[in-house]
């Protein structure tokens, strides 16, 4: 019995000194990121209450896309975005002059997701981090 004792305690301490270890790591969104197509760039930064997402266009290619995303250059692309997660968030999101309910996810602190739905209609797109 002291065995089997002995050996839940030795375990139970592992688990405690491994637990910081093993914690998801957080990445902050804060800075400048590009799409993966490269079309254009946005600059996210934390507003509101300190913790709301908001995120602007700050710079287009030449491409066509780039050209059709000019008009909307500084302008929000997150109308709303409150925290729902330790790495997400969901609100309106406003591209190309349209706004729709969308959600923006840290994949890694290099990577995020983001997608927007109209209705039954999503598009994703990834956005990659510049600095």
């Amino acid at each position: 019995m002291k065995t089997i004792s002995r050996a839940f305690s030795v375990v139970a301490v592992a688990g405690v000194l491994a637990g910081p270890a093993m914690a998801a790591t957080i990445h902050s969104p804060v800075g400048i990121w590009v799409t993966n197509g490269g079309e254009s760039k946005y600059e996210l930064t934390l507003c509101g209450d300190g913790d709301d997402l908001c995120a602007t266009m700050i710079w287009v290619n030449e491409t066509e896309l780039g050209q059709k995303l000019k008009p909307y250059l500084g302008e929000a692309m997150l109308v709303t975005a409150p925290r729902v997660a330790t790495q997400k968030w969901r609100g309106q999101i406003t591209l190309q002059g349209h706004t729709v309910k969308g959600s923006i996810e840290i994949r890694d602190a290099n990577n995020i997701h983001v997608r927007g739905c109209e209705g039954a209609l999503c598009q994703g797109v990834e956005l990659i981090r510049v600095k």
